[in-house]
Order: C-alpha cells, then structure tokens, then sequence
C-alpha cells in the first residue's frame, strides 16, 4: 500500500503524513516528518560539500525544494518497485526490479548490473563453501566403518 493524498487506503493501512505514526499491515513505520528531516539534513550537508567544492552558495529554498524533489523521486522508486515485484508475482523485491528501475540511465543500469554480478558471484561462492563444510563435517563419520569395542573392567 502507499500513501495517496492523506487519505487512507484499503487493506487497513492508516496514514497520517505529517504525524507521528503510520501503520501498513498492522506494522508501525516511521513517520514521513522524520524521514524528510534526515533527507533535508543529508541533502543539506551534500549541498554544502559541493558548494565548498564548486565555490557556489546555495539557499535554504534551494535545498529545501531539492529535498522535496528527492522525497518524491524515492516515493516514485517505491511504488514502481513494488509495482515491478507484484508484476512478477512475488512479495518480496530483488534485484531484478532494481535493475529494471535502473534501465533509463545506462551508466546506473550497468553499474547495478556490474554489483548484481558481484554480489552472485559472492553468494555461489559463500554456497560452494559451505557445500564443503558440510561435506568434511560427514566424510570422517561415513569412512569409519569399523565398529568400536567397549570393554567395561569389572
């Protein structure tokens, strides 16, 4: 579910934008006000480095629209990812939908393509290893065929 223009929408989601609390499926999240004020922050402080950088000043409105801006397109990225793993008929989003988000920008799409194979690469690996564990855990009790005596002294 998502927020639609402060109203509530179906499936028991309760929304209040500007307030303290918000409820999806009976989980609390944390309020859009506080999660814009940590966006504000970053944006503010990104601004503030690269002003130092380019020599530039830019205004409070400046950020403040940017960080709107930025708070939209996140929405946007939310919604469309959801949408993308619903399509699929799945729950839960993956890197594919991330990839097929990523498709407008060519040098995004290939870096995200560059990290998915990476990060398959080191999830085969981590299975190879752990195959082999497994496997020298089990090979000295199936090689041990050689039945044990036990002599009780009485």
């Amino acid at each position: 579910m998502s927020f639609v223009c402060g109203r509530l929408e179906p499936g028991g989601a309760k929304f209040s934008y500007g307030g303290i609390r918000r409820r999806i499926g009976g989980r609390r999240i944390r309020s859009p006000g506080l999660s814009t004020a940590a966006l504000h922050y970053t944006v503010g402080r990104i601004c503030e480095k690269a002003g130092e950088e380019s020599r530039l000043q830019f205004s409070r409105r400046f950020i403040a629209a940017l960080t709107e801006t930025t708070f939209k397109q996140c929405e946007s990225f939310a919604t469309d990812l959801e949408l993308f793993a619903k399509h699929g008929k799945r729950t839960q989003i993956n890197s594919d939908d991330v990839q097929l988000l990523a498709r407008k920008s060519s040098t995004l799409a290939a870096h995200m393509e560059g990290l998915c194979k990476e990060l398959a690469e080191a999830h085969d690996a981590n299975k190879a290893y752990k195959k082999t564990r497994k496997v020298k855990k089990t090979e000295p009790a199936q090689e041990s065929n050689v039945a044990l005596e036990i002599k009780e002294d009485q």
